[in-house]
């Protein structure tokens, strides 16, 4: 959760607060979807260079870093859910 606070709250390379400012107001393709492939393609170009930069870069980085940060904490939850829950005696469960 602390990961994806930082991604929108702070301006670092591959955040949203960066991409925002290099690309004039930019929004995420995946916040404000696009129905078009022209759509998809004007909003790109209206990125601007630096901007098309910052997002080719927040998609290789955050947006495979992001997943792979909460993989513990999946793991974590449905391993205690399959101990605990899962494997309850029945008198825990009455």
């Amino acid at each position: 959760m602390t990961v994806v606070v930082a991604v929108h709250a702070f301006d670092f390379p591959g955040s949203v607060p960066r991409l925002e400012r290099v690309s004039g107001g930019g929004v995420l393709l995946d916040a404000v979807p696009a129905f078009s492939v022209d759509d998809v393609y004007g909003r790109l170009a209206s990125y601007g260079e630096e901007g098309r930069a910052s997002y080719a870069f927040r998609n290789v980085t955050v947006d495979v870093l992001l997943p792979l940060s909460m993989l513990p904490s999946v793991v974590f939850t449905s391993r205690w859910v399959a101990l605990t829950v899962v494997t309850a005696p029945m008198y825990l469960c009455a």
